[in-house]
């Protein structure tokens, strides 16, 4: 048998013809994917998850810690205090003077209160002087000043026990050995000295008795000489 066979130009045409008609028949058997798959809905609720309350636990107590017993630690041994400087013998300024401030004291010099004219219970240096008696030593105070101070003030009267009231307490200050002041003090009476003692070291107060007048009889009277609130400057 002869085969029939088609130009080529044709075949073209047949070929696109064919593809064609496949697409159109494909196309009216086809469906929308959409329309065979069921629609899920994202709006639906969720149903919540319900959580059991948390039940409130109870504040937890602390039970009271016991400190141990402090035991106090002992006792600090302080440091020693330093003694007092004892303070240099002799004079010094604005103290009252005594007997240990003087560089040498009559035996007889007494520290006491004695009772002077109107003044009551002085705090003094008494000292027996007496009248005319050649076997008695002579009264005296005798300062050691080192040229170291400028002026002495003291106060001299008659103690009211004294054994003579018609004697005159008569004193006489030497400055370096040399004779610088002379003074009679009647009883009852109170004199005040000031003494200028700028370059002195020696200086020494002398005692004696005198009578009040010639015709007085006085041999082997003695008076009680007081000497108080002595003070260098």
């Amino acid at each position: 048998m002869r085969k029939f066979s088609l130009p080529p130009a044709f075949q073209a045409v047949a070929i696109v013809s064919v593809v064609a008609l496949t697409g159109c028949a494909s196309a009216e058997n086809s469906e929308p994917l959409n329309s065979e798959v069921p629609s899920i809905s994202s709006t639906e609720p969720v149903a919540p998850t319900t959580q059991p309350p948390t039940p409130t636990q109870p504040p937890t107590t602390q039970p009271p810690t016991t400190q141990p017993p402090t035991t106090p630690p002992p006792p600090t041994t302080p440091p020693p205090t330093p003694a007092p400087e004892e303070e240099e013998p002799g004079p010094v300024v604005g103290r009252e003077l005594g007997k240990q401030d003087f560089f040498k004291v009559s035996s007889r010099v007494d520290e006491g209160n004695y009772d002077i004219a109107t003044f009551k219970n002085l705090k003094g240096m008494g000292a027996v002087v007496y009248y005319n008696s050649s076997s008695e030593p002579e009264t005296y105070f005798e300062l050691r000043l080192g040229n170291r101070f400028n002026k002495l003030t003291f106060n001299v009267g008659q103690a009211n026990n004294s054994d003579s009231s018609d004697l005159m307490l008569h004193v006489e200050v030497h400055k370096n050995g040399a004779s610088d002041k002379i003074v009679d003090i009647p009883f009852n009476q109170v004199e005040p000295f000031t003494i200028d003692v700028k370059d002195v070291n020696a200086l020494k107060i002398l005692f004696n008795c005198n009578k009040k007048n010639e015709n007085a009889s006085s041999d082997g009277d003695e008076i009680t000489a007081v000497v108080y609130d002595m003070r260098l400057e």
